[in-house]
């Protein structure tokens, strides 16, 4: 039976065996998102990844999503003094791994389509006439894309959203000034 390690909050706990790892993914402590590595892994992986920590889930009273949020960190197996990466609010710094493999080194968000589309609805929100019927799809995609990195911060994609709702906001300023503009004109 294999002893498991796993992060929560910048830190890591373990080893713990099989029967407290089901404890802990029964009172939230280690839920699906959560960092895990046991002996004989290669490196660390979301616990939802590992197919053994799926079965204790569903022999959990309380398994589920619980709300411990930690992202993989693809290092190597644990060593002395190990501390995942985390940000100052102690969630767990993704840093790549196959399971989380950016090839674009992060600059695309492709894993927050929403907020990838509102970056581009925006850009094009700009455009004259035809502009104005893009800035509320934006914003509404740029909204979605930061609830999803919410819910999963390794999806990314913050910037992104928040250009394409301000260039949304900004074009629809801008055409509705126009168009104020242009009937007092008249």
């Amino acid at each position: 039976m294999a002893n498991w390690h796993y992060a929560n909050r910048g830190q890591r706990f373990g080893p713990v065996t099989e029967a407290e790892m089901l404890q802990l993914i029964s009172n939230g402590t280690v839920n699906m998102d959560t960092l895990v590595w046991r002996e004989g892994m290669s490196e660390w992986k979301i616990a939802r990844e590992v197919a053994e920590l799926r079965e204790l889930t569903a022999m959990a009273p309380a398994a589920g999503e619980l709300g411990t949020r930690a992202a993989a960190d693809g290092s190597a197996p644990p060593r002395a003094g190990f501390t995942p990466p985390t940000r100052p609010d102690g969630i767990v710094i993704p840093q790549g791994g196959p399971e989380l493999g950016d090839r674009t080194g992060g600059v695309i968000p492709y894993k927050n389509p929403l907020a990838l589309t509102s970056y581009y609805i925006g850009i094009f929100s700009l455009l004259p006439c035809v502009g104005v019927l893009l800035t509320i799809p934006a914003i509404i995609c740029g909204i979605l894309g930061l609830r999803a990195y919410k819910k999963q911060t390794a999806i990314r994609g913050v910037v992104h959203a928040w250009i394409g709702i301000g260039l949304a906001a900004l074009s629809l300023l801008g055409h509705v000034a126009v168009t104020v503009i242009g009937s007092i004109l008249n």
